[in-house]
């Protein structure tokens, strides 16, 4: 558990599969490549008020302050910003976050998204970039 809280995608518990440890790979793989697959060029950039997500640096910026994100809480907020301005449903980000294999895994998106919220909000409590959407998913607002 503290491997995947520090930002590790997956983990294999011994002893394993090779069938089970090249299908994790391509699920790694499938999650790495969702930026090329929405079109992120290498200039791309989400800007939101004071925040910005730099998809070509891998950056996060707030009033033009460095926030340091883990892997995963990166993912989370950029396939959000790919999305701003739209209601993305629980599955479809523990999909492009974690993969199929976590569908249904909620509890560990609500944690990372808490996570976020208390790096990027001002007050948490009231958010003003990650919104919920009761019932539904998240969404990163664009006002």
């Amino acid at each position: 558990m503290r491997g995947l809280d520090l930002g590790a995608d997956d983990y294999l518990t011994k002893p394993f599969s090779v069938d089970e440890l090249l299908a994790r790979v391509r699920a790694v793989l499938r999650r790495s490549s969702f930026t090329a697959e929405h079109g992120v060029g290498l200039q791309a950039k989400t800007v939101v008020g004071e925040l910005v997500v730099d998809h070509a640096q891998h950056q996060v910026l707030l009033a033009g302050k460095e926030i340091s994100l883990t892997p995963v809480e990166y993912r989370l907020l950029a396939y959000l910003a790919q999305n701003a301005g739209r209601v993305v449903t629980q599955d479809m980000l523990i999909e492009h976050v974690w993969g199929l294999e976590y569908i249904g895994e909620s509890h560990m998106l609500q944690v990372n998204v808490n996570r976020l919220r208390h790096k990027l909000e001002s007050d948490s409590a009231h958010p003003r970039y990650i919104r919920t959407k009761v019932g539904i998913g998240y969404m990163l607002a664009t006002s």
